[in-house]
């Protein structure tokens, strides 16, 4: 029987990937990625690397590469992990 949110006893939620899932598609030959940091107060610290990574590059950014909470403290890097088309991997995000 399928229940409201489409699927069968499935919650939206878990049809998320995870942290760690994301980091791995950044570095799949298939996935679009890109990674943009940054260091808090020097203007010219903006930088911009394409995918795909190396699983050591991108566990040496996450930190805890078995983490779904990432917390950077005020004064560390910043960072932006873009991995393009997740809904090609995970087709139930297509539907969502």
């Amino acid at each position: 029987e399928e229940d409201e949110d489409g699927e069968d006893g499935e919650s939206a939620v878990s049809m998320w990937p995870s942290w760690n899932d994301v980091a791995l598609l950044s570095c799949d030959e298939e996935g679009e990625s890109r990674l943009i940091t940054h260091r808090p107060g020097d203007p010219y610290s903006w930088d911009l690397q394409l995918g795909p990574f190396e699983d050591e590059d991108v566990a040496n950014i996450l930190g805890d590469k078995n983490t779904d909470q990432i917390i950077v403290g005020e004064d560390e890097d910043k960072w932006t992990l873009v991995v393009n088309d997740v809904d090609r991997f995970f087709p139930s995000l297509a539907d969502w």
